[in-house]
């Protein structure tokens, strides 16, 4: 009889309990004392933004640039959010430099503003 498929991910989780490092999503964290690496059990690491656009860059004057030339361009956060599938938070959060702009991103962003990049 086949074992439940419980059973099998058990298994196949025991295997990595002992090992070295402790994986979640894309990032490693060593198993030592040092418990600000270490992330808290059953911690999920949202690594979509990596995966998807590749490096990001995070520069508050780049951000500023951006604002500046989307409002010449006179397109609202909310129109542009929905030209590039987005929502208006990541975008404030783009032009007030609390959040990095995906580099795959800004050339989707120039071809709907305009060049705000050196």
């Amino acid at each position: 009889m086949p074992p439940h498929k419980a059973q099998t991910l058990d298994a196949d989780l025991s295997k990595f309990q002992d090992s070295r490092t402790v994986r979640v999503g894309q990032k490693s964290f060593p198993k030592n004392n040092n418990a600000q690496k270490q992330p808290a059990a059953g911690l999920i690491v949202d690594t979509t933004d990596d995966m998807v656009f590749g490096t990001k860059i995070k520069d508050n004057k780049l951000g500023q640039n951006f604002a500046r030339v989307r409002g010449e361009a006179g397109i609202s956060r909310k129109d542009l959010a929905l030209k590039i599938a987005s929502n208006e938070k990541i975008i404030a959060n783009w032009e007030n430099g609390s959040s990095d702009i995906p580099k795959a991103m800004i050339s989707r962003l120039e071809a709907i503003v305009g060049k705000f990049t050196q």
